[in-house]
């Protein structure tokens, strides 16, 4: 399944990006209290830097997926490729559940817009192999791959826009 997403925040684009990159548990913190992310390491190589966060959402499982996935919340862990000379980002996410099973990846591009503000395009996509679902029945697979990505983008393109907004917010605050 396809994820799309465009933002667009007034700020310069150097200023947005580096936000992104340099402040995201501040910015998360601005944000409704749905989502706890704690940075596991970050790295610096010339222009390109590299972070990994493990991410724990307090919203509750679906309950059709409780008993599959045993757990009361979702996770994950998100590892990202900060590139300064082109404005982008290269992101991966590892869910604590189906790990072997669920691909999740995707790109950032940071544009300059009007008016000296940024575009902020997401593209990338969800997918859940219904082979690799082990410990579900052969002839359920499908149907609940499809019903998990279905749900997970649901959730994903909304905490992209809610992330747009809560950076904005962080610039305001600090001009």
């Amino acid at each position: 399944m396809k994820l799309s997403s465009d933002i667009k925040i007034p700020f310069p684009r150097p200023l947005v990006f580096n936000t992104y990159r340099d402040r995201l548990i501040e910015v998360v913190n601005l944000l409704p209290p749905k989502n706890k992310v704690k940075l596991v390491s970050r790295r610096v190589e010339g222009d390109t830097v590299y972070t990994v966060y493990d991410w724990e959402s307090s919203e509750e499982v679906p309950a059709l997926f409780e008993d599959i996935l045993k757990y009361d919340k979702l996770r994950w862990t998100e590892s990202n490729t900060w590139h300064q000379q082109d404005f982008t980002l290269d992101w991966n996410i590892k869910t604590q559940a189906f790990t072997e099973a669920f691909q999740c990846s995707g790109k950032n591009t940071f544009l300059e817009a009007q008016n000296n503000n940024t575009l902020i395009q997401t593209r990338g996509e969800i997918e859940l192999d219904p082979d690799k679902l082990e410990g579900i029945p052969v002839f359920l697979r499908s149907q609940l791959a499809n019903v998990f990505e279905e749900v997970l983008a649901k959730k994903l393109e909304p905490n992209l826009i809610d992330m747009g907004k809560a950076v904005q917010k962080y610039l305001e605050k600090h001009k």
